[in-house]
């Protein structure tokens, strides 16, 4: 059985679990990359649920607000990256693979090949039930999927939860979450929780790095407990109904700004 597989995308907090998880000795036997998702397609059924009206103003907060907040916060992004020691270098080519999606036929049968203890997700689309059991007539000991979630669950569940509890003015529940994989929107079982503090160079593009030095030792000390067969679940921070996120709107971050 593979100890430890990542199932991810090529993105920067994809390598940086990688490089984290290395340096802390675990054995990464693979690293399994899903493709981006189409974007028009995905647009559209999203728009089917939210609406198009919603769907523009957040393609509009996209496209003007997030590139001009990641330009005049480059210098605190940096400083974030410096104080957890962030490694963004490319992860070696011998251990990856890429597929075109998690809920493809062709990751369930790399999964089945690698039999992995524990599966780390990283930034993937929803996994299904499908993904999620494909090993299960296989192996003895079941395979445990773990991932670390930009928010605090169940309160912030979907995308951007540091932002959302903030704009929220629920300070007490921002933070990150580190969790167990189900068919649900990271409603897993909770391993690990922590809150950030963010200052006042603080914003919507600095929050996930926050998020990401904050849970990487929850994800370590989660992935040690399950090798040393000690799962060890938590009740999720109390005060917050769960609540499913979504990305903000150019006008909802302009109204949340001005309060």
């Amino acid at each position: 059985m593979t100890p430890i597989i990542i199932l991810g995308t090529n993105c920067d907090a994809t390598r940086i679990i990688y490089h984290y998880l290395i340096k802390n000795k675990f054995n990464i036997n693979a690293v399994v990359l899903e493709e981006p998702i189409a974007k028009i397609p995905f647009l559209k059924r999203r728009a089917k649920r939210l609406g198009y009206p919603t769907v523009l103003g957040q393609v509009a907060f996209q496209g003007l607000v997030v590139p001009y907040l990641k330009r005049t916060s480059a210098k605190r992004m940096q400083a974030i990256e410096a104080q957890y020691g962030f490694n963004k270098t490319a992860i070696p080519t011998n251990i990856t693979q890429q597929i075109a999606s998690v809920n493809s036929s062709a990751c369930r049968i790399i999964l089945k090949a690698l039999q992995p203890r524990i599966v780390v997700v990283s930034g993937t689309r929803i996994i299904g039930k499908k993904t999620l059991t494909s090993m299960a007539k296989t192996q003895i000991q079941q395979s445990i999927w773990v991932n670390m979630h930009a928010g605090i669950t169940p309160a912030y569940r979907g995308v951007h939860g540091g932002y959302w509890a903030l704009a929220k003015k629920d300070a007490p529940h921002c933070g990150v979450t580190v969790h167990l994989v189900d068919k649900g929107i990271d409603t897993g079982n909770v391993l690990g929780q922590t809150l950030i503090r963010p200052t006042k160079k603080d914003n919507f593009t600095t929050y996930p790095l926050l998020q990401l030095g904050e849970g990487l030792p929850l994800l370590k000390q989660a992935i040690e407990n399950i090798l040393a067969d000690n799962l060890t679940t938590i009740a999720p921070l109390k005060g917050t109904e769960s609540g499913l996120w979504s990305h903000p709107t150019l006008w909802e971050y302009w109204r949340n700004g001005v309060k």
